[in-house]
């Protein structure tokens, strides 16, 4: 099982509203312990998420420093999403949880800074595609006759 960076259980605990309301949405199979491999799963799951918006302006994984605010909306997502399994969401998660998603929408379209070197991650949007020659050198049957 991959070992979540973004946040740790200490901060989904904080995300939650404490130990005792942790183990309310976290404690799948009621024996009172809380379940340490839901609790991994959700915060990769977070991280992946949020992976998967940044990724347009950063390379991702984030590296340690992780930004405050990565941190912050790792926890947040991973609570939203232990509470989903428990069908435990009210009108001020689904508020909050709308709100992050547009802060990460904000990170990817680069109007939102992270804090963290916005190092670009090498990907087909920003390669130079083979029609960004100018016409002159635009392959035809003309241009390329005698090559077979």
């Amino acid at each position: 099982m991959a070992i979540p960076v973004y946040a740790t259980s200490a901060d989904l605990q904080r995300a939650a509203g404490g130990a005792e309301r942790l183990l309310q949405i976290a404690d799948h199979d009621d024996d009172g312990v809380l379940d340490t491999d839901l609790v991994n799963d959700v915060l990769c799951q977070a991280e992946g998420l949020i992976d998967s918006y940044i990724r347009m302006v950063h390379v991702t994984p984030l590296t340690v420093p992780i930004p405050q605010s990565i941190t912050t909306i790792a926890a947040d997502i991973a609570v939203w999403m232990l509470k989903g399994y428990r069908d435990a969401h009210n009108e001020a998660d689904i508020e909050r949880h709308d709100a992050r998603v547009r802060w990460l929408e904000g990170v990817a379209k680069g109007s939102i800074d992270l804090g963290a070197a916005p190092t670009t991650a090498a990907s087909p949007h920003n390669v130079a595609s083979s029609t960004d020659r100018p016409s002159s050198k635009a392959v035809s049957r003309e241009t390329t006759k005698g090559f077979w």
